[in-house]
């Protein structure tokens, strides 16, 4: 077959992509790679394919094919990083972001494949940066422009990103996908007639995106056009009948429709900062559901506040709804990614969930902000023991006791205190924990009286667990169940 036809062949595959049309552009794919099995472009759409169509496995098995053939392309591990990620095998998939952004780019390609890679690390102000070397050898590309756009709307700068998207509707006039994310962009930033009007040329384009539908319904709502928001929440509930977001959102617009017709429409008139008061009272007092209700209501008023999405997810992590407490702190970091504290909270949340990878990436945001920040130090210390990497824990938690030290935070002192003892009684032995333990004892944080007693007491109980446990590994347990009732006693 020509390179050009084959050439050809694979754009078309792209061109059905483009337009959701998935098993004509497989066939298209699977067609060269009938004649050429080695032809990469051909096993990267074929991948591509398969993720769209949410087959992640065979997604993979086609990326690794392409990487075979040719193991230094940013793009092909992005995209293999970007499938391993959504069978949740996050250890290979932060591997091949790594290797992705660490690679010299050597086309536009690759720096598009570097900018996705930058995207999923969280590392947005360096994926836009990529995408714009990208463009600068692919001027016409529409996909880099409109990765551009989400690197740009992810970092909080809004009106950037329109102007790529605007960009990818100038070369891609047909291209729906923009012209959705564009309505996106509009609702964000409270232009919601052009929104809609947005979310209307996307739909004349592909009247069978149900995504679209349902953030054309959202804008509706908002306007308090609630029968033509129920219209459109009926269209994409016809196309995706399973979907738990669309029967939400059509049930709460029937239910203002209701109300409105009824004359008992409720209209706001209270802030979302009172409500957000309101929530911290409530969460103070551990009534934790209640509190989650008036975050929610917060954020109906106030979308692009991070720190009440942040306070959303503390309450969340309270009640061990970790998942969602995950996406709540994404919700936050998408506004504001300088928020070292946040990044602390999602990594906590990750470790309890024992996604332990991820909790270690978001740590080290953390201290990439705030180096001084002793509890995500302590608690990349935490993570890294529970994987063994004993020693890169111990380094962590040493980490953490210096800026306690040199900067008095106080109110969580002893935990790296403790953590180190006992990775060092897992990784070092018992003596060396003990020896450990002991020095912590002798120093005495004189700000807070009653967190010094809490912390002594803490460590007193590891010695006494741990001359206990020892002591039921000798012949002659004795002597160090008698050092495990001094413990004890002190405690």
């Amino acid at each position: 077959m020509l390179q050009s036809s084959v050439s050809a062949l694979i754009n078309q595959g792209h061109e059905y992509l483009d337009n959701d049309f998935y098993d004509a552009g497989l066939e298209i794919f699977q067609q060269v790679e009938k004649t050429e099995p080695n032809n990469v472009r051909a096993l990267h759409g074929i991948g591509l394919t398969y993720y769209l169509m949410q087959d992640y496995i065979n997604s993979l098995n086609y990326y690794n094919k392409a990487l075979q053939i040719k193991p230094d392309s940013n793009l092909l591990l992005a995209c293999r990083g970007i499938a391993y990620k959504k069978l949740k095998l996050a250890e290979q998939a932060e591997a091949d972001f790594a290797q992705a952004v660490c690679l010299k780019p050597q086309s536009s390609e690759d720096f598009r494949g570097r900018g996705l890679a930058f995207m999923r690390l969280r590392k947005y102000h360096e994926a836009v940066a990529s995408y714009a070397d990208a463009i600068k050898l692919s001027p016409n590309n529409h996909h880099i422009w409109h990765n551009r756009a989400n690197a740009l709307s992810s970092a909080g700068q809004h009106e950037e990103a329109l102007i790529s998207l605007e960009e990818v509707i100038r070369i891609k006039p047909s291209y729906h996908h923009a012209w959705r994310d564009r309505g996106i962009l509009l609702r964000a930033l409270k232009k919601d007639e052009e929104s809609l009007s947005s979310y209307d040329q996307a739909l004349a384009i592909q009247p069978k995106d149900y995504k679209t539908w349902l953030h054309r319904g959202h804008v509706l709502q908002k306007l308090k056009r609630y029968s033509e928001a129920l219209d459109s929440y009926s269209k994409a509930l016809e196309l995706n009948p399973s979907d738990a977001v669309i029967k939400a959102s059509y049930s709460k617009a029937q239910e203002k429709l209701i109300k409105k017709e009824n004359g008992l429409e409720i209209k706001p008139n209270i802030s979302s900062k009172y409500l957000k008061q309101q929530g911290d009272a409530l969460k103070l007092k551990l009534q934790y559901k209640d509190a989650l209700a008036k975050y929610n209501e917060a954020l109906k008023l106030e979308p692009k506040d991070s720190l009440i999405w942040s306070k959303r997810g503390d309450v969340l992590v309270a009640i061990n709804r970790y998942k969602d407490a995950i996406y709540s702190y994404d919700e936050a970091l998408s506004i504001n990614p300088n928020e070292s504290e946040t990044w602390f909270k999602q990594g906590t949340a990750f470790t309890y969930s024992n996604l332990l990878e991820r909790a270690i990436s978001c740590y080290k945001r953390a201290i990439k902000i705030n180096p001084d920040y002793a509890q995500a130090w302590n608690g990349l210390g935490n993570s890294l023991k529970s994987l063994g990497r004993y020693k890169e824990a111990l380094n962590s938690y040493d980490k953490a006791i210096d800026c306690i030290v040199q900067i008095k935070r106080l109110y969580y002192y002893w935990r790296p205190f403790n953590n180190k003892g006992w990775t060092l009684f897992q990784w070092l032995g018992y003596e060396k924990a003990i020896s450990s333990w002991d020095r912590a004892l002798r120093y005495h944080f004189q700000a807070d009286e009653v967190i010094h007693t809490e912390g002594c007491g803490v460590i007193h109980h590891s010695k006494g667990k741990a001359h206990y446990i020892y002591g039921r590994q000798q012949t002659n347990p004795l002597h160090y169940w008698r050092e495990a009732k001094k413990a004890m006693n002190q405690l």
